[in-house]
């Protein structure tokens, strides 16, 4: 009986299309399948960038984060998340997407960083999700002096319910 409660809750605050105090992001509010022929490309897990990380924001950082929860079609069940971004202004060379559930943020080391992507790339499909985890993000620019990041967007994804009959 808590359990369900405690279920309810958290499906609940996950469904919120509130937006989280102190944050321009707001909540997922629902899923949507991912069945059109222009989704955003894959991406691959990488390493860590080398090169200095720079001060946050200005015209040499990516804005605008966005994220959907988005349903696989093929694998029933599957969280995606359509990631949505402007490139800098001031484009440099490549970009990277990073990304953690950790609220030591990006702090510690405990995150995914996605491999390079190119400067002018503004979408993202991520597949590494946990349901119901507050997930922070953002997207990091190469120029000379090295990485400039993007203020820290932050969502939490609702699950991608399946319904799964035998044959």
């Amino acid at each position: 009986m808590i359990g369900a409660f405690v279920l309810s809750i958290l499906f609940e605050v996950a469904c919120s299309n509130a937006a989280v105090p102190g944050s321009t992001s707001p909540r997922v509010s629902s899923s949507t399948s991912i069945s059109r022929t222009t989704s955003p490309p894959r991406v691959q897990i990488g390493k860590s960038p080398t090169g200095m990380i720079l001060a946050a924001g200005g015209p040499g950082a990516a804005s605008g984060l966005e994220a959907e929860l988005a349903c696989g079609t093929t694998d029933p069940g599957q969280a995606l998340l359509n990631l949505r971004w402007h490139p800098a202004s001031s484009p440099g060379t490549a970009q990277l997407v990073e990304m953690t559930i950790f609220s030591e943020k990006f702090d510690d080391g405990r995150y995914d960083t996605s491999s390079a992507l190119s400067a002018d790339q503004s979408t993202a499909l991520w597949d590494r999700v946990a349901p119901g985890a507050v997930h922070f993000w953002r997207v990091l620019t190469l120029h000379d002096q090295g990485w400039i990041p993007s203020a820290v967007a932050l969502f939490t994804p609702g699950a991608c319910i399946a319904d799964m009959m035998s044959p």
